[in-house]
């Protein structure tokens, strides 16, 4: 049931939206002229420019750079992969080991994700530091182990990153935390 959600990641990370390619460009003009802060792809002179997602568009011009569109097709589906791993393993975490629980909810969960936001983009490594975060968290509550939280800061400097700009999928990914410190009942 697992490999559901990554075969729809397949499907849908055969199409290329433009975004990809304005990525590559960053990367490629990163790698060879280092970091722009007026925009050289624009018509407009002095257009200002901040690279928010660096990491993800140099890796992105490196892999079409050597493997094309194959490339990208890849490295979006391995991430997919990932992102079905990861979660199958925080809703066990959640659910304590509830097997059937956590595999229906995966897959619920990561096709979902999948129709809409398994592409070549920024937002794929976002997912996934975001779901290795929480499961970091989950972990650190379960076994109140403090090591565990020493990789947080790691992964909050790579958050910033590989993609500053998705304050909203933060939120949507905090809301269950932040509801979880008012007590009420509903019902």
């Amino acid at each position: 049931f697992l490999l559901i959600p990554i075969f729809i990641g397949m499907l849908t990370a055969i199409t290329f939206d433009n975004d990809i390619w304005f990525l590559v460009n960053v990367g490629r003009y990163i790698i060879n002229n280092g970091f722009p802060t007026i925009d050289p792809f624009t018509i407009h002179e002095g257009f200002n420019l901040v690279v928010q997602q660096w990491i993800p568009d140099v890796i992105f011009y490196f892999i079409y750079d050597n493997f094309g569109k194959l490339g990208l097709y890849l490295v979006t589906n391995l991430v997919n992969v990932y992102i079905v791993f990861i979660t199958y393993k925080l809703i066990m975490l959640i659910t304590d080991n509830k097997r059937n629980l956590s595999v229906l909810f995966t897959v619920i969960i990561t096709t979902l994700i999948s129709f809409s936001f398994i592409v070549a983009r920024p937002q794929i490594f976002s997912i996934s530091i975001l779901l290795t975060e929480l499961y970091l968290l989950e972990m650190y509550e379960k076994k109140k182990n403090v090591k565990i939280l020493y990789l947080l800061p790691i992964l909050s400097i790579l958050m910033i990153n590989f993609h500053a700009s998705m304050w909203l999928l933060l939120f949507c990914f905090m809301l269950p935390f932040i509801l979880n410190t008012f007590h009420f009942k509903i019902g």
